[in-house]
């Protein structure tokens, strides 16, 4: 029970990458004004 409870929470590791990027591509996305605009390795990352 243990191990699941630990990998459960490592899990949630990824998902924070994927959620930093993401609101990095939107303020640049809101300071730029347009979508193409923001850099494109932001957008593929997020």
């Amino acid at each position: 029970m243990l191990l699941y409870t630990i990998t459960d929470w490592l899990g949630l590791v990824p998902f924070c990458f994927v959620l930093g990027f993401g609101i990095l591509g939107l303020v640049q996305m809101i300071i730029r004004r347009s979508l193409l605009k923001v850099d494109y390795s932001i957008l593929v990352l997020g």
